[in-house]
């Protein structure tokens, strides 16, 4: 603490939401709190045809792919408890507003799953574990229709960023990440939170209504916010500018 109050450093953060934290703290509010949009890795980002990349996991083209993952799937403030209770009223929804969809809903996971668990006799569950290569997670973006993230009270998730520039839509709490990067009604939806019934609503306009309003220059705002060069020049913009202030005093 006294370190900071002497040199007053610049303290980079993720995003916006994690800033409002450090401008609130006693220890960090007198330093130069900046956000920046950490990158998306290039490995992860490659728009590979969808039926090809659902080939990959043995998908089949009509297949509607829900895709949720993290570190850890059972943690409470990831929203992995919550997401069963969304998605039977889901089902529900689907039932009600038209039986007649023929494809099948599968919900693939990727992370440490612990005590989580989806049991709803609709949806074929797949699990994958940990996925620590770039190109099977790339892969696994796109073959999907919908990320969905329950998280309640995380400053990420970075599969947020990572689906969003795989060109896949999100539904998500408006928290953290999402705030930043989910332009509702465009790439997503923002959901408020807790809400389970807009959460549920959302995910069946995503994959059945196509609502989403195709606005290509606000999709490649967000894409260039997290692009590799992008984050760099942010952070050489920041070192100078701090080295010429230092300079001048």
């Amino acid at each position: 603490m006294e370190i900071i109050k002497k040199y007053q450093p610049t303290i980079l953060l993720e995003n916006n939401f994690t800033k409002k934290f450090y401008d609130n703290s006693p220890v960090t509010k007198s330093a130069k709190n900046e956000a920046i949009f950490l990158t998306v890795k290039k490995e992860r980002i490659d728009l590979i045809k969808k039926t090809d990349a659902k080939k990959t996991f043995q998908l089949d083209e009509s297949d509607k792919v829900i895709l949720f993952g993290t570190f850890n799937l059972d943690a409470p403030h990831k929203g992995g408890r919550i997401l069963e209770e969304i998605l039977k009223i889901f089902i529900s929804i689907k039932k009600k507003v038209n039986n007649s969809h023929s494809n099948k809903i599968k919900l693939i996971t990727f992370g440490r799953k612990y005590n989580f668990k989806i049991d709803i006799p609709e949806i074929e569950w797949i699990h994958l574990k940990e996925i620590f290569d770039d190109k099977k997670l790339n892969l696994l973006y796109r073959s999907s229709d919908v990320f969905v993230s329950p998280s309640t009270g995380c400053n990420g998730p970075a599969t947020i960023r990572e689906a969003l520039v795989n060109d896949i839509p999100v539904v998500a709490f408006n928290k953290g990440e999402a705030e930043e990067s989910v332009i509702n009604g465009v790439n997503g939806y923002l959901v408020p939170c807790f809400d389970k019934n807009a959460f549920a609503n959302s995910i069946y306009k995503t994959l059945f209504l196509k609502e989403l309003i195709d606005k290509e220059n606000k999709k490649e705002m967000i894409k260039k916010r997290y692009d590799p060069l992008s984050e760099a020049n942010m952070i050489i913009k920041k070192a100078l500018h701090d080295l010429k202030e230092k300079n001048l005093n």
